[in-house]
């Protein structure tokens, strides 16, 4: 039935049809940002179906993830470095380097995703005449989600060369397909070749762990590079990274330290082309990181850490 409204009067007519024009342009306005809402929300839920699909090969507990935030902005190279507990995940070789107790926290948000998040939990620690470690990893959104957690041994041999193993219970959810969960071993070594120079190594998911019904086998992962230190404020870093199903990549990454307070960092990689940069500020026993590295298809990704170190420094 229709409502007859009042009458206005000479003197408020011009009022009410701009009242009623100003609701007609806040009714078109709410319906386009209505439209831009649904468009955002069906983009935010298109890119996190991609990241879902994609971060089980990216990921994989760790084993291709940039862990920590120097790592991050030296381009993902540290397999020759591994002098931090983020080796936990990264180098289990290199925890025996480190002196004392070390504690690291780390988050991200992968791509700016506003509903996805990773990060872990690493921390090291000295056993009889071993270094252990202990590392704990949460990635993922409501859709797809892993998590892992690893136990790293570590060991000094003839006082040069540092080896060791870490084995990662891992998990994996798929929304409406449920979880399963493997268990993966990683090997890895540091050796100084000489005062300035270091070789790394790892390889991961050695005993080739699979997933699910059919198997499906975890990837099996070689990461291999050089520190080189020619004074104490630069550090060189390159790596090559192969997984054993597709084309490997190079990685680079330098730090420098003009101070010992503030390290500023940059880095690279291939395969997909992408750029890195960041810096470290360390007070005392703690030390804040920061690091960035964009990709060419899905954005911007950043990072922070946040580590305390309990007993004598160790050099870089």
């Amino acid at each position: 039935m229709m409502r007859t409204l009042p009458n206005p009067g000479p003197d408020k007519g011009h009022q009410v049809l701009a009242n009623h024009a100003n609701i007609q342009k806040n009714a078109a306005f709410s319906q386009a940002n209505c439209g831009e809402v649904r468009r955002y929300r069906l983009r935010v839920w298109l890119i996190s179906c991609l990241v879902a699909m994609a971060l089980p090969v990216a990921a994989q507990a760790g084993d291709d993830f940039p862990i920590g935030a120097r790592s991050l902005a030296m381009g993902g190279t540290y397999v020759a470095l591994a002098n931090s507990a983020d080796a936990v995940f990264l180098n289990a070789g290199g925890l025996s380097q480190l002196t004392g107790t070390h504690l690291s926290v780390f988050y991200q948000k992968p791509f700016g995703l506003p509903d996805v998040d990773f990060g872990t939990v690493t921390t090291s620690f000295r056993l009889l005449n071993y270094r252990v470690g202990v590392g704990f990893l949460a990635l993922g959104n409501s859709i797809y989600s892993e998590s892992a957690v690893a136990l790293a041994f570590s060991h000094q041999l003839a006082g040069r060369i540092h080896y060791g193993f870490s084995v990662k219970y891992q998990t994996k959810s798929i929304k409406t397909y449920g979880s399963d969960a493997s268990l993966g071993v990683s090997v890895g070594f540091v050796v100084p070749l000489s005062t300035p120079l270091k070789l790394g190594f790892q390889a991961d998911n050695i005993n080739r762990p699979g997933l699910g019904q059919t198997g499906e086998r975890l990837p099996q992962t070689i990461k291999s590079g050089i520190a080189f230190t020619p004074d104490s404020a630069i550090t060189l870093s390159l790596e090559v990274y192969k997984d054993v199903r597709f084309d490997g990549e190079v990685r680079f990454g330098i730090e420098w330290t003009p101070v010992d307070v503030l390290s500023l960092r940059a880095g690279t990689a291939n395969n997909p082309d992408r750029f890195s940069a960041g810096f470290g500020v360390k007070v005392n026993k703690f030390k804040i990181d920061y690091a960035f590295f964009t990709h060419n298809d899905l954005g911007l990704t950043q990072q922070a850490s946040f580590s305390v170190h309990l007993g004598r420094q160790l050099s870089r």
